[in-house]
């Protein structure tokens, strides 16, 4: 699926995939390293694609966040934090949408996923985590 006026230039190596977490949990894509401050960063966005999912329970939510890393092995939520939310109706329709990257983001970034309490089982859906420019 492509995003019209959006920018869709993606490198296959700076791609991550993650199941979405189980009811009550959270999981964090593998972190995707872009190096330190600099000039390359400029227009860098965290692009994040969902396929259809059938199970997320309605009224119940699934929490996304930009995470970065200076190591790559722990990672917090940006500051200042951005973050996604999709509320439940029964799934969710397929969607794509952008983190912007910014200027003060450590070496390392992803995407966190959190699946409220009673949310389903949703494994079954494979989130991919692309960095774009």
């Amino acid at each position: 699926m492509q995003t019209v006026n959006r920018r869709n230039a993606k490198d296959a190596i700076l791609q991550e995939t993650k199941a979405l977490p189980a009811a009550g949990a959270s999981a964090t894509s593998d972190l995707i390293y872009i190096g330190g401050e600099g000039p390359h960063r400029e227009g860098l966005k965290v692009r994040v694609d969902l396929p259809v999912n059938a199970v997320l329970v309605a009224t119940k939510d699934l929490d996304m966040a930009l995470v970065d890393s200076a190591d790559g092995s722990s990672s917090a939520a940006v500051s200042p934090g951005q973050t996604y939310q999709i509320i439940g109706d029964t799934g969710f329709a397929a969607t794509s949408f952008y983190f912007d990257v910014p200027q003060t983001a450590r070496d390392y970034v992803g995407v966190s996923f959190t699946v409220e309490a009673a949310g389903g089982d949703n494994t079954g859906t494979t989130a991919t985590v692309s960095l774009v420019k």
